[in-house]
Formats: C-alpha cells, structure tokens, sequence
C-alpha cells in the first residue's frame, strides 16, 4: 500500500506545473509575433502574385508558371535543408533564432523587390522571367528559414502539453489577423484607384503593399528577437561545458609544466609537449561528444522516420489539403475578375470572407475533435470543399452573388482539413524534440514541390494570350482551375482518408473489446489462483 500511494504521488507531482516554471504570458506574445512576417507574405503570394505578374507585370502565362514553381521548389528543397541544419546547430544566440533572424534578412530584402517595377514594359521576357525567379527563389528560401525555426520552437519554449496548444492557438490568431491586415489594405490602395480593372498602370498599389506589409512585419520581427528567451539546447550545453571543463585541464597543464620546467629542464619541454597533444586529443574528444549527443538523443532517427509508412499516408494527407487551399487562393481572384466580371476591389472582400469563415470553422475543429475523431471531421471538411467546387463549376455571372455562399463553404471546408491535416502531423511527431523539424521539413518538401508543378501545369495549358484581349475560352478555362482541380484534390484526400485512417468509434470499441478481454484474463488467473492456493 505505501509503494502504490508514493506513485501515486510521484504521478502527481510530475504532472502539477510549478508556478514558476511556467511559460511567461510575455513569452507566448513574442512568439506569437515572431511569424506575422511570413503570415503577411504567405497571403500575398498565394492570392495575388499570378494576378500581379500577368496583369501588372506582363509576364505570359508559362513564365509566370515557372516563376511559382521554382520559387516553391526552391522553397521545398530548402526546407528540408533547413530543418537537418537547425537541429544541428550549435548557437549562443540560439540554434531557432539565429535561423529566424536569416530568414528575415532574406525576407526583408527580397519581397519589396517581388512588387516593384525595376524592369519597364521594354525589357525582353527572359529578363523579366530571370529577375522574378532570383527574386522569388531568395524569397522562398527565407520564408521557409522563418517557418522551420518558429515552428521548430514550440517544443523548446513550451513546459506542457496545454502550452503547446496555446502557442498553437496564437499562431492561428495571428495569421488570422494577418489575413484581415492584408486584405484590408489592398482593398483601401485597390479602392483609391481610378482604373475600372487591374491593369499594369496599378503597379504602384501593389509596391505600397510590399512596403507597408514589409515594414509592418520587420516591426514584429524586431521584437521577437528582442523579447524571445530560447532556452539553450542540449548540445549548446555540453559543448559550453567540455569547452569549460578542456579550458580548466589547460590552465592546470600549463601549471604543472610550468613546474616541471622549472624542476627539470628540458623533460618538461617534452611533458609540455605530451600535455598539449593530450589536451588537443580532449578537445577533439570534447566535439565528437557535441556530435554525438546531437544525434544520440530521444526520438526516432531521420532513417526510422523515411523508412515509417504512416509519415507518407499523413503526409499525402497534408498535400492534398495544401493544394486544395492553395489552388483556390490563388486562381480565386482570377475567377472572380475574369469570370464573374466582378470590380477589382472583390480580390480584396472576397479573400477576406474566406478568410473570416475559414477561421469561425476551425474553432469548431477542437470540441468536434474531441467527439467524431479527426478522420469524420476531416471527411465533412472535404465534403464541404467538395461542395464549394461544384458550386464554382455551376455558377453563372447572372447569379453572381451567390458567390459568397460559395465562398463560405469554400474557406469552411479548407480550414476543418488544413486544421485536421495538421493535427495529425502533431500527433505523428508526438514528443520528439530532436527530429520534429526533419518531419515538418521532408512534408514541407513535398508539399511545395507538387504545389509548384501544379500551378506550372495550370498555367502552360492556359490559351490567353493577351491580357488586355477578351477570351471567352481563357474565362471557361479559368471556371475550370477553379473548380477542377480542388475539388479533384479534396476527392483524394477524402479517399486517403477513408482508406488509410480508422475512425475514432472503431478505436473505441477496439479499446472496450481488449479492455473487456484483458478482465476475463485476470478473472481467470485470480480463479487459478485461488483453486492452486
């Protein structure tokens, strides 16, 4: 009795969270603000940067397709890159800042430049397509330095699970907010503009959006450095403590050579000598510990994980999900302009009503979570998205303001699967300190490689050939990206799913089954038991 009551308090006291070892709410703000950089950027290259390069830029279709595909492509090979050379990295400064504070130097100096008009309507399309692509592979890459890093800081920052949750939840909040700044601003620089519809005279709206958006950002960014308290990792402490500890065997070395010469003449010169060569081999001692305690700690290795079935079943998952959203975000203006022949300022309003109901459904996801389990919550947000495709395929320009019911549905059913998509990845990862970047990062790959190749497809079979030329076609051909392909996406995600997942009832009644078998066993050993004695 008293070894299962001093358990029982052990249990507890591992689980009470002392006071002080809670996370600051200071903290949490910094770390929340450290990703509105990349918040800003990530709404404005998704929803307006085919849009800013074929109609304001003048840049052909196919051009413009392989300035978004190498620029995620670049983003997609960084990113895993990124990830294995920030767990490894030994910093003072701190192995996630320092990476952070890269990224936003890239960042900082590369998107200003994305939506600004360096080259006039005279320079050649191989020019303009060389400037784009450098300019967007510099972006890309920053970008993803800033996501690994932030996201890679949860587990170093956070003391419990709950805390996880609610860096989480300011992540979200945040970009929500973010979402709204974007949007609202370029309705305001799209609504002080003359022209009837987005042309290659707007381009001056769009530089004042990368400036206020990069100014804005770089703001947040300062703070987040300024204020953020990155505990030091495991490797940055041995590698202190061996640098002190081969320190200390010098200082005494030389001591005790130092009396040796003085005692013995030239034999201390060769004791000296053997103790330089001794304290070299510690130092190189000392790195191999570093090393080895980098790679040696708890978790799976990066070939445990490769070689895992489950990190490809969630991660085609997450790429459905990602493209499902991605695809919509992007051709959503087009379709609304072309198609629809709605104002311009309805790039801004009707991204802003996604946006708004995107975020209302994923404060549903956590209690819906809790009773129907992420595989039927995941099953009604691609139905949702399914919906929303059909309902873009169908929909007429004479009933044109049905479009925000589509909308709705569109930015609902992208949100329960982004979040559900997610979380399954949160909860594949699990506890694993070491290697979590290596799998947001080898996902990451994929997801913007098949985003890439995507959109580079999408814009090669497009038939426009002048932006300033009407074409009934290239508007049907727009109705059809705008539909098709997500609603294709949200089709083999929902088969994935069904297929790959168990539903959260067939795992509770697996649980009651073995719950109830495991009792009949022990009622059968306590019969044993008492018939032997």
């Amino acid at each position: 009795m008293d070894r299962l009551l001093n358990c029982f308090r052990c249990k507890n006291s591992q689980e009470r969270t002392p006071r002080e070892n809670r996370l600051a709410a200071s903290q949490k703000f910094f770390y929340g603000v450290g990703h509105i950089l990349n918040d800003f950027i990530a709404n404005v290259w998704f929803s307006y940067l085919i849009i800013y390069l074929t109609k304001v830029a003048r840049l052909s279709n196919s051009h413009t397709g392989l300035v978004v595909m190498l620029g995620q492509v670049t983003d997609g090979i960084c990113t895993p890159i990124t990830a294995i050379l920030n767990d490894k990295t030994v910093c003072r400064y701190g192995r996630r800042k320092i990476w952070h504070l890269m990224g936003s130097i890239c960042v900082s100096f590369s998107f200003p430049l994305l939506f600004t008009r360096l080259l006039d309507d005279e320079a050649s399309d191989s020019q303009k397509l060389a400037y784009y692509i450098g300019i967007a592979a510099v972006l890309q890459f920053g970008w993803g330095c800033i996501q690994i890093s932030h996201l890679s800081l949860i587990p170093e920052i956070a003391i419990s699970e709950s805390e996880k949750v609610e860096l989480n939840a300011i992540r979200s909040a945040l970009r929500f907010v973010c979402g709204i700044f974007v949007f609202g601003v370029t309705w305001i620089l799209l609504g002080r503009s003359s022209e009837a519809s987005i042309s290659s005279s707007m381009w001056k709206q769009f530089m004042y959006l990368g400036l206020i958006i990069i100014a804005t950002g770089s703001v947040f960014n300062v703070i987040f450095h300024l204020g953020i308290k990155e505990p030091p990792s495991d490797a940055l402490r041995q590698w202190l403590e061996e640098r002190k500890n081969a320190k200390h065997n010098d200082n005494n070395f030389r001591r005790k050579g130092s009396e040796r010469k003085a005692g013995n003449g030239g034999e201390a010169v060769q004791s000296e000598s053997q103790t330089s060569a001794e304290s070299t081999g510690t130092r190189h001692t000392s790195g191999e510990i570093v090393v080895k305690s980098a790679i040696l700690g708890g978790g799976w290795n990066k070939r445990q994980w490769i070689c895992s079935p489950e990190m490809y079943k969630v991660g085609f998952v997450y790429i459905c999900t990602r493209l499902y959203v991605n695809v919509s975000q992007s051709y959503l203006p087009l379709y609304l302009t072309e198609t629809m022949r709605f104002e311009k300022e309805s790039i801004a309003y009707f991204p802003l009503v996604v946006l708004v109901t995107g975020v209302l459904a994923s404060t549903a996801v956590k209690p819906l979570n809790k009773r129907l389990g992420s595989k039927i919550l995941f099953c009604l947000g691609a139905m949702m998205a399914i919906s929303a495709s059909f309902w873009f395929f169908v929909q007429n320009v004479d009933g044109r303001k049905a479009v925000y019911a589509t909308a709705i549905l569109m930015g609902c059913g992208g949100s329960v699967m982004l979040v559900t998509s997610c979380s399954l990845i949160a909860q594949l990862i699990g506890h694993d300190k070491r290697s979590g970047a290596f799998v947001y990062g080898f996902i990451g790959f994929f997801d913007k490689v098949v985003s890439g190749v995507t959109f580079a497809i999408i814009q090669e079979l497009n038939p426009r050939e002048d932006q300033r030329v009407e074409c009934f076609t290239c508007d049907e051909y727009t109705r059809h990206v705008q539909s098709i392909v997500p609603g294709a996406v949200a089709v083999l995600g929902l088969v994935s799913v069904m297929v790959f997942f168990e539903s959260i009832f067939v795992c509770k009644r697996r649980a009651t089954t073995s719950d109830a078998a495991m009792q009949v066993n022990l009622h059968d050993i306590r019969g044993d038991y008492e018939t032997f004695f």
